[in-house]
């Protein structure tokens, strides 16, 4: 796999883009704004495209050369129209890309190797729009390009709560175009089973736009054919419903000579109010088109500016009676979604057969695969793991195919785009003499505990309550960060709602501290009013809940006072007297709830399974089972251990299991 990897979320007006380095997602704001989303518009001058907030700046300058997105045209079909002049949609698509591109090399000094893009879920595997997309890709430099779409990535979304494997979620896409998706999960992928976009009548800009108009009338009637004019109004309706989020009504003035307009809230309530009825009509047609009912709804999401809407989510809940999910910046779970996808494994290791002169052949996920290169020549040797060739499924996703073990490629079977199934001949190898031995790489023990990152990339080892924090790479055990505190502390390591391992802390006196790990920077600190005595973190909301000690007197009754804090601003929220917490505020829990470990998993290629057996009080196992026959490859069994869990590494190289008993926890590091 690439070291560096780019991902768009085009929207139809504004865009996001993060470089995900090292597994860290780095949002990457517009150089032009400073704002975290870019302008989807674009700006055509002398033959040449400004993109984003370039493009916004010069649009008064010459209205006739600003379209206001890509997207729309592509959704229709057409190329981009500037006046009399027109673009090609995937030649300017491809504009766009290698801007934002540009701009990732220039934050970071480092090529952007692979590029991730979200599409709407109507973008079906056979629409030729797709293919228009991957053109545009490839002349922007990224003939490797994967497609997601977008209500997949926001299930995906690490700020949510994980939905068990085969679950049903409607998705509602609250952007400048409201769409409603309902899917049934399989792992990190999603099949789309129905979906709907709304009209221009449930468009609440245009709505606004129309209200604003009513009010200037006598100002801004005779301007308002000039486009200039126009794109202004809109912007101005959108600011003012954006700082809604935060006041009761907001006045201002579209221009110096314009007279002042106001709106509020309930104004706002008044024109969403259309779309909030589309939408929620939209969600049962949506769900019955599907064959599926409302019981059967494992969660409504909510990603999308327009989720912060007021009401939205009370709609929602009060007429379809499911719970609604709705993350912190709606409008950058899609994006958040994609990287998290993007950056899953992606490698193939061939299947291992029994003889020298040996075919290859790799268990491709997807019937439709096509062969995208070779990367090893005919005649030239290569070693255990080396990427011998690439291959696209019929989703848009890359996949690297690589040696199971070392040997010579003797004959390429598969010329480029042929389709790749799981028993294809793709070619033959001469092998080398293999070791099928599994070896322990690694012993580490503690006396803390022990957490894989949800991406089985990082162990992250955590002692003395926190006082001590080490991330280790799995395959050397080498530590790549390291947090020490010089305070007694108790403490865990926590997930926040971006997928950024934290250290949440506290001393015996109540302050509480919320490092970030990989930097070992302190982010946040706040005091309790006495010793906690219980200390629970919700990772989706990013909150702490602490239970102090001995309570108050409610009559004849004493009653526990737990205190609900915002770990990102280190500000008090409420407290709570009595037992109430656990009915209000569910989803604390003592541990981080997206370890990777677990008592059974299956690894990322599906072909082993890794079972954990409790015998008696003080045994435990671990078996390692080939999934086809059942039959069991490698067995570990301690006599010491009270608890095991295991996993497979990302790339399924290694086997891991974290043994623990009274006082002590090591971690074994197999490679398979």
């Amino acid at each position: 796999m690439a070291h560096s990897l780019l991902v768009v979320d085009c929207g139809t007006w504004a865009t996001a883009a993060a470089s995900v380095l090292d597994d860290r997602m780095n949002v990457l704001p517009d150089p032009s704004t400073g704002a975290p989303r870019w302008p989807s518009a674009v700006y055509l001058e002398e033959g040449n495209l400004h993109v984003g907030g370039a493009a916004l700046r010069r649009r008064d300058h010459n209205p006739a050369g600003f379209a206001p997105g890509v997207r729309p045209a592509l959704d229709v079909g057409e190329p981009v129209r500037f006046g009399a002049w027109q673009v090609a949609t995937d030649q300017a698509l491809a504009a766009y890309l290698s801007t934002v591109r540009a701009e990732a090399e220039r934050r970071h000094g480092l090529a952007m190797d692979r590029l991730a893009l979200t599409l709407p879920p109507d973008y079906e595997r056979a629409d030729p729009r797709r293919e228009l997309v991957v053109a545009a890709a490839s002349a922007a430099g990224f003939p490797d390009v994967e497609l997601v779409g977008a209500a997949t990535a926001a299930v995906l979304d690490p700020a949510l709560e994980p939905f068990e494997d085969g679950a049903h979620v409607l998705v509602c896409d609250l952007g400048a175009t409201w769409t409603v998706s309902l899917l049934r999960l399989r792992g990190e992928r999603a099949d789309t089973l129905a979906t709907e976009t709304a009209g221009a009548r449930q468009d609440v800009d245009e709505l606004l736009l129309g209200d604003l108009r009513v009010a200037l009338y006598d100002w801004l009637e005779p301007r308002i054919e000039d486009p200039a004019v126009l794109h202004r109004a809109r912007d101005f309706v959108r600011g003012l419903k954006h700082r809604l989020r935060d006041a009761e009504e907001v006045v201002d003035q579209l221009a110096p000579d314009a007279p002042p307009f106001r709106l509020t809230r309930m104004d706002l309530e008044r024109s969403a109010d259309p779309g909030l009825r589309w939408l929620l009509a939209s969600a049962r047609a949506v769900v019955a088109r599907a064959g599926a009912t409302l019981p059967q709804l494992a969660g409504v999401v909510l990603v999308g500016g327009g989720a912060l809407l007021p009401h939205v989510a009370a709609t929602l809940y009060n007429g379809l009676g499911v719970r609604i999910h709705q993350t912190a910046a709606p409008e950058l779970a899609i994006l958040r979604g994609a990287c998290r996808w993007a950056t899953g494994a992606r490698t193939l290791a061939a299947e291992p057969p029994g003889w020298r002169v040996e075919p290859l052949s790799w268990a491709v996920p997807e019937e439709g695969a096509r062969l995208l290169r070779w990367l090893v020549e005919e005649g030239r040797q290569y070693r255990a793991g080396d990427l011998l060739a690439q291959v696209r499924t019929a989703d848009d996703r890359v996949f690297d195919l690589t040696a199971a073990r070392g040997g010579t490629l003797v004959e390429q079977r598969c010329g480029i785009g042929a389709h790749v199934r799981p028993a294809t001949v793709v070619g033959t190898a001469r092998a080398a003499e293999a070791d099928d031995t599994y070896a322990r790489r690694h012993h580490l023990t503690n006396t803390g505990e022990w957490v894989l990152t949800p991406d089985h990339r990082w162990l992250v080892e955590c002692v003395g309550g926190g006082a001590h924090v080490r991330v280790r790479t799995i395959d050397d055990a080498a530590v790549v960060h390291e947090l020490q505190t010089d305070r007694p502390l108790h403490g865990h390591v926590f997930f926040d709602p971006a997928g950024q391992l934290r250290l949440v802390s506290w001393d015996p006196e109540g302050r509480f501290y919320v490092w970030d790990v990989a930097s070992g920077r302190l982010l946040t600190t706040f005091t309790e009013s006495g010793p906690p005595v219980t200390v629970l973190v919700n990772e989706a909301d990013w909150r702490l809940l602490a239970e102090a000690d001995g309570g108050v007197r409610v009559g004849r009754y004493r009653r526990s006072v737990a205190t609900l804090w915002d770990l990102g601003t280190g500000s008090k929220l409420e407290k709570v007297v009595g037992e109430e917490w656990q009915r209000r505020h569910p989803g604390y829990t003592g541990r981080t709830r997206v370890d990777g470990f677990r008592t059974e998993t299956v690894s990322p290629d599906g072909r082993l399974r890794v079972s954990t057996d409790q015998v008696g009080s003080h045994t435990a196992a671990v078996s390692l089972i080939e999934v086809k026959n059942e039959r069991e490859l490698f067995r570990v069994d301690s006599g010491v251990a009270q608890r095991v869990r295991a996993a497979f590494s990302a790339d399924g190289r290694h086997l891991l299991a974290n043994w623990q008993s009274e006082g002590s926890s090591w971690v074994d590091v197999w490679q398979i």
